[in-house]
């Protein structure tokens, strides 16, 4: 194993320092700057109430299911991509601590899934167990107590051994979780105008704008091509915000960033 990773390391550092071959592993510049607000989706959403205790529940219905994005204006659209809704980052779930939530997933796509909820005190049935998979054409329902502090946690697929494949192509979304603490601080709290989320990614492109695969790799795909909460290369946001959370997910390099103001 140890030699088979320093193979590959030296692979890496071959390619990287050789001019002809280094090209193969880049994706196509991207030299656009996103101008528009973040793209924010909130997810269908029903109110319902435990028959045995009256207590509130929070429910959300979310389809997995395919979907292609235009990346590079210049190019092909990248296809075979999944998310949640259909699209990625998935649909934001807001919560509150103290109230129960069901999320409902509903398989659409061509392949098994299941949902992580990254961070959170989770229940054994409903932790994302790698091999507890969601056929095609099936639906799970959920259940977390969300009995923790404030925190913004995130949510992807963790089916065995495409767990990294499929949080690449789309399978990923943020999932907040608010008290009544938070309030205290006397911030604007309207998410989507004065609170947003930053959903921090690398991500590597074909000649052709498709989508580069980490399926067929033995160690971490570090991109070369930044995104932020679904947009690609230098972002900017024409809100007006005031508070923010941000996360990673993999496979990504440790990422650092900061936030400016963009003259018009």
């Amino acid at each position: 194993m140890v030699s088979l990773i320093l193979r590959q390391s030296l692979a890496v550092v071959l390619a990287l320092s050789s001019g002809t071959l280094a090209k193969d592993w880049e994706s196509p510049k991207y030299k656009w700057l996103y101008k528009f607000p973040f793209p924010i989706s909130l997810p269908r959403r029903s109110g319902s109430r435990d028959s045995l205790t009256g207590k509130k529940i929070r429910y959300y219905e979310i389809e997995i299911k395919e979907f292609t994005h235009q990346v590079y204006p210049n190019l092909g659209p990248a296809k075979l991509l999944v998310g949640y809704d259909g699209i990625s980052p998935g649909p934001t779930l807001l919560t509150e601590r103290g109230e129960e939530a069901v999320i409902r997933f509903t398989n659409h796509a061509k392949m098994a899934s299941f949902i992580h909820l990254h961070g959170s005190y989770s229940r054994t049935p409903w932790d994302g167990w790698a091999e507890d998979t969601t056929a095609v054409g099936e639906y799970k329902d959920n259940n977390y107590p969300d009995s923790q502090s404030l925190r913004t946690l995130w949510y992807h697929d963790h089916v065995i051994d495409h767990t990294a494949e499929n949080a690449c192509f789309g399978q990923a979304g943020v999932y907040v979780l608010h008290e009544s603490a938070e309030d205290g601080l006397g911030l604007p709290a309207r998410y989507g105008i004065y609170y947003i989320t930053l959903i921090l990614s690398a991500k590597q492109y074909n000649k052709d704008g498709t989508l580069y695969s980490p399926a067929s790799k033995d160690t971490s795909l570090y991109g070369d091509v930044s995104t932020s909460t679904g947009s690609h290369g230098r972002t900017s946001s024409s809100g007006c915000t005031s508070t923010a959370s941000a996360s990673s997910t993999p496979p990504s390099p440790a990422i650092s960033f900061s936030i400016s103001r963009i003259s018009s």
